[in-house]
């Protein structure tokens, strides 16, 4: 046995055998070390902390001693060991001595301290990106908070001056109140969804089951009257682990999307189909027949302030589809689109099914 160190030692740690295992792991040949006591074996620190003579007794109390560390060749080098000790004793029980088994597992420690400390600066990395990203949004807060008073404050008083003295301002006048009135509504509508962006960062979710159907009828019932044209197919009794109030918040945004996004002088078809998917899953699809969106954006628009298209063409804050992605993965769901240009575009998002997880 050569990748083995295989060796006997006496009642008081002196070696009395030796294997060629034990030659090629720690160089001493048999003639160099017979005779001499193991603890030549361990590093000065391990010998002034009695670390051999407590292997020993480990051994003899409980039959055998079983642990890892450094150990030293007859060059000086070190190498980690695996390392097991058996006591040995005769027919009446008394101590004889003691088998040693050593392996040399240097590289597996190497790997594992490389593992750890990779471990460690992704640990770090977390951190530091959490860290960051709650000062970002404890920014975004305050700054979209203070900014809501004097954008009311800026609207309200455009407001009240139209009403007042409008009719002793020209067209162009009309046209600037108009433009401050739009623009304020714009930035206000802008804060109302950074801060709904990040209370979904802070918001204790606590799945519920959510039957799905009834909540995408309320929303269609709730929503402008177009909204009503949509057609809801698919399973009637589908429900979901869900926050309720963060689900309607997604699909709303997505039902919103869909009646938007159309080209001009088309009229909206929506579609909103909600399936089991035989996975555990539950999906909902929000289809429409509208511009549809390029392969290479199709990733781009779930992130917060993206947008494809002027104001001008598609009003909008660019953070919908933020919060969609954000709210769904809160709620430990994914979320995906399937489009071409021209085409239409089927946004869907897939929760736990509550009747999978026996609720």
């Amino acid at each position: 046995v050569t990748d083995y160190a295989i060796f006997l030692l006496d009642r008081t740690g002196h070696v009395t055998s030796w294997n060629s295992g034990a030659q090629r792991i720690k160089q001493y040949t048999a003639d160099e070390i017979m005779g001499k006591h193991f603890s030549n074996f361990y590093t000065p620190e391990d010998r002034e902390k009695g670390m051999p003579q407590y292997v020993l007794k480990q051994a003899e109390e409980h039959g055998h001693w079983q642990g890892e560390g450094w150990r030293v060749r007859k060059d000086g080098s070190k190498f980690w060991s695996s390392v097991v000790v058996t006591a040995l004793r005769d027919e009446e029980g008394q101590l004889t001595g003691f088998s040693k088994v050593t392996r040399d597992i240097t590289d597996r420690k190497e790997l594992l301290d490389k593992l750890h400390r990779h471990m460690a600066e992704l640990e770090r990395q977390v951190e530091e990106r959490e860290r960051t990203n709650a000062e970002l949004e404890a920014f975004s807060y305050s700054v979209s908070h203070d900014l809501r008073a004097p954008l009311r404050a800026i609207e309200g008083f455009a407001s009240a001056l139209k009403e007042d003295y409008g009719s002793q301002l020209d067209e162009t006048a009309h046209d600037y109140l108009h433009e401050i009135i739009s623009a304020s509504t714009r930035m206000n509508r802008l804060v109302r969804d950074l801060l709904e962006y990040g209370r979904l960062s802070r918001i204790e979710i606590i799945p519920q089951t959510v039957a799905v159907r009834p909540l995408v009828r309320q929303l269609l019932h709730e929503g402008p009257a177009e909204y009503k044209t949509a057609t809801l197919t698919g399973d009637k009794d589908s429900s979901v682990l869900a926050h309720e109030s963060t689900l309607a918040q997604v699909v709303m945004n997505l039902i919103s999307n869909a009646f938007k996004f159309h080209a001009i002088g088309v009229a909206p078809q929506v579609e909103i189909n909600v399936e089991n998917t035989g996975r555990g899953l539950v999906r909902i699809a929000v289809k429409d027949c509208g511009i549809g969106i390029s392969p290479e954006h199709q990733e781009k628009i779930f992130k917060i302030f993206e947008r494809l298209h002027g104001f001008n063409e598609y009003p909008g804050t660019g953070i919908g589809l933020a919060i969609v992605k954000r709210g769904i993965e809160r709620m430990g769901g994914k979320v995906g689109v399937e489009s071409q240009p021209g085409k239409g575009s089927t946004f869907w998002v897939e929760l736990p099914s509550s009747l999978e997880k026996g609720i």
